[in-house]
């Protein structure tokens, strides 16, 4: 009996000592300032003593903020309002995660909080860039901006790159896309959110590189005869970094002394020896062109016949003319270029002039080998095309199964994600080499993994399933485990796994929103010595145990009870039957300072500030 009074020491007459938090979790942006506020109140005749603020730590004495040396000159509390108090931390870090509580003490009271305040987790910015940061012109790249826990204020972003603003890119949505991605989108991308500009992430680099290609000119482009110049370019479709050197070949062989930092070939004065196919290539990167062929045909002033219709395929050849009365061909071919064991270059030649019938196309796909046939069949001729490799942008995917979960305090929850690989790709096997659960990232923004981070030590555990392969896609299931939960659990849980392929890394997006809430009973007036009781909870509609001074007294959302004596009264989940609410104590006033008196008949019966009526 001396504990149960001792427990309600805090109770004058019809006040309690009190303080409320309105909101328990906040994610703030590193660098910028937060409000944290509260409300209290004592009895009207106790005189407030002191109040502060303190950052929780276990098995600490609270010690206020503003002699606290982690924040020197970074926390205040502005004019606040009678029965309110408000605490402002300046130039956030990302150490200042923490969970912050109000105490106070009256003449005769100190408040002990029991309950937890408010957890506030101060996130950075970093880009992601997907699918990788190295691409070919002509994808579609996504550049996302994280922060490890979703901002309170749902801001708008603001992209930059190489240190300006990307025209029209500040909306809410925190990804610029690319599609497709061109040489002018290459280089340094870092974002903001509204209002803070200075703040931004660090830097990550988007490398395009140019699809590589070579054709040939020729100049003049009309018919030669012998003893005229002829001027042959070779004309890269990329920019060529370190200077490289050309290589001519003239029917399969190089042409000596050809190689050299010029890209052209010049024929002067042109003869029967030149007759032939010519190539070039690129070095240190030799590409070939497809050859060129050079007919020994004699015709001074020969000329092509008119053709109403011709093909897209590039071409380009030169005619030697011996003699007027030989015909210009029509069709020309030369034999493959057999590429150099260095090269590992593959292609051969055919030019073809169309004739007016159009070709037909078949287009065929060969699963078992992931390759995509595209042919144009013309009269006597079939062009095919392969396409190998090819991966959908659904094949690397990580799926969680909801992207917000709420549980009790103390209790345990599991999250599960499942994520999707290719079983092949560019002819290598994928085998998975790591997978993570994260909440922050450490100073290099690289993530911090659950199992080592000793906020979680000895609570949790991760654990995944078999490997399940599909055709050519293969899935596994993994589960984080975390038990005894508690408030400054609240955060964003994201899930990444590591292939060996290039680029074959993947982080669920959005992650999984965790809310770990306590259970508060709401005390309401409902009649004459009775009240209402309301367990209040944030996750959803779960069914309410009730208590009575320890012992149980049923499941109901709501409970009502007599007020004749003072009890005791907290409320659980079903499931966690042992997690109660803090318990809360009610009693009437004293029929002693109840006033009566008659109006129309009806005896009315006031105590404290509320009213009841019975007819006489």
């Amino acid at each position: 009996m001396a504990l149960f009074l001792k427990y309600f020491s805090g109770l004058q007459g019809n006040s309690c000592h009190r303080v409320s938090y309105p909101t328990r979790t906040m994610c703030v942006l590193q660098g910028t300032p937060v409000d944290i506020s509260c409300t209290y109140s004592h009895p009207p005749d106790a005189k407030l003593t002191y109040k502060y603020w303190f950052k929780w730590r276990a098995n600490q004495e609270p010690r206020d903020l503003q002699s606290d040396s982690e924040y020197e000159g970074r926390a205040e509390y502005p004019v606040e309002e009678t029965g309110r108090s408000t605490l402002r931390i300046t130039d956030l870090r990302v150490t200042d995660s923490a969970e912050y509580r109000f105490t106070f003490k009256t003449s005769y009271y100190e408040w002990k909080s029991i309950l937890h305040g408010t957890t506030l987790t101060v996130t950075g910015l970093r880009v992601e860039v997907t699918p990788v940061a190295t691409v070919t012109e002509g994808q579609r790249v996504t550049l996302t901006c994280i922060t490890s826990c979703p901002l309170a204020d749902k801001p708008s972003y603001i992209w930059y790159q190489n240190n300006g603003s990307v025209t029209g890119s500040e909306n809410p949505e925190n990804q610029l896309v690319l599609d497709p991605v061109g040489p002018q989108h290459a280089g340094s991308y870092s974002c903001s959110v509204r209002n803070y500009p200075h703040l931004r992430s660090p830097e990550e680099t988007l490398t395009v590189q140019c699809t590589m290609s070579l054709r040939v000119e020729v100049t003049p482009v009309a018919m030669v005869t012998e003893g005229q110049r002829v001027t042959l370019t070779c004309i890269t479709s990329c920019s060529l970094a370190d200077g490289p050197s050309y290589i001519w070949y003239q029917n399969n062989g190089p042409v000596t002394g050809s190689e050299n930092p010029e890209n052209q070939l010049v024929l002067d004065p042109v003869g029967p020896q030149h007759a032939g196919s010519y190539s070039c290539s690129a070095l240190p990167d030799p590409v070939y062109d497809n050859v060129l062929p050079l007919t020994n045909r004699l015709a001074p002033a020969a000329q092509r016949e008119p053709i109403e219709e011709q093909d897209d395929l590039h071409y380009a050849s030169i005619h030697i003319s011996h003699s007027e009365n030989q015909e210009v061909p029509r069709r020309s071919a030369g034999s493959p270029v057999q590429s150099r064991q260095t090269e590992e270059v593959l292609y051969s030649l055919a030019n073809f002039i169309r004739p007016n019938a159009p070709p037909s196309l078949h287009v065929s796909c060969d699963h078992a080998f992931h390759q995509l046939n595209l042919c144009v069949l013309f009269i006597l001729n079939e062009m095919c095309l392969f396409f190998t490799a090819l991966q959908g942008n659904d094949d690397w995917t990580v799926t969680c199964t909801s992207s917000n979960v709420c549980s009790v305090r103390g209790s345990t929850v599991d999250i599960c994600c499942t994520f999707k690989y290719p079983e092949k790709q560019h002819d290598l096997s994928t085998t998975v080499l790591e997978t993570l659960w994260f909440t922050k990232e450490d100073r290099n923004q690289k993530p911090v993994d659950l199992l080592s981070d000793a906020d979680y030590t000895g609570r949790v555990e991760s654990s995944c399933g078999e490997i399940s392969c599909i055709g050519s896609s293969c899935n596994r299931k993994c589960t984080l485990s975390i038990r005894d939960l508690r408030q400054s659990d609240s955060a964003v849980y994201n899930f990444r796994f590591k292939t060996n392929q290039p680029g074959g890394e993947h982080t669920a997006n959005p992650g999984v929103a965790l809310t770990v809430t306590d259970l508060q009973v709401k005390v309401s007036p409902r009649g004459y010595q009775t009240i209402n009781l309301d367990c209040d909870s944030m996750c959803g509609n779960p069914t309410i145990i009730w208590y009575k001074n320890g012992e149980y007294l049923g499941q109901e959302r709501s409970y009502w009870d007599y007020t004749y004596s003072i009890n005791s009264y907290s409320c659980a989940v079903e499931g966690y039957e042992r997690l109660h609410s803090p318990s809360v104590c009610k009693s009437t006033p004293s029929l002693s300072t109840a006033t009566h008196e008659e109006v129309n008949n009806f005896r009315v019966t006031k105590i404290g500030q509320i009213k009841y009526q019975n007819q006489l």
